[in-house]
């Protein structure tokens, strides 16, 4: 047998690197695929202007991460409630990127960059004034 071919019933080791087949929550599954960035680079250029240069090497990491398909093993992943299409990669306990994912056409879009006690943005992804508080005392 030529190098590289195993026989069959041979002892094979699983390559740490590749991402699961099935999983029991189906999200390694999801970003198992490689995506495209295909819209945000602006938010990052903006965001990564008053970045310092540690913020903007974990973050481009964890962009790379969602592109070629490991995000969901590297880093916490949460589900947006108010879109089931976005995902939050918390990059670092103050730094946590929203993404748009776009099974489809295998892409991805960055919807917000930032910390994570920030509002994480509107629908188009730009960041939204601060909550507003209670202007009456009324049940208190």
């Amino acid at each position: 047998m030529g190098p590289g071919v195993t026989e069959p019933g041979a002892d094979q080791t699983r390559d740490p690197s590749r991402v699961p087949d099935a999983t029991s929550d189906g999200e390694a599954r999801l970003m198992a695929m490689r995506l495209q960035l295909t819209e945000g680079s602006e938010l990052l250029e903006a965001w990564a202007e008053s970045a310092s240069q540690a913020e903007r090497n974990v973050m481009y990491e964890a962009l790379f991460a969602v592109g070629d398909g490991s995000a969901f093993l590297i880093y916490d992943i949460f589900g947006d409630p108010r879109d089931r299409s976005n995902f939050i990669v918390a990059v670092k306990p103050h730094l946590v990127l929203k993404v748009l994912l776009r099974r489809a056409d295998s892409s991805f879009e960055i919807r917000y960059l930032g910390a994570p006690d920030d509002d994480f943005g509107d629908p188009a992804g730009t960041t939204a004034p601060g909550r507003e508080e209670p202007s009456s005392s009324e049940g208190a």
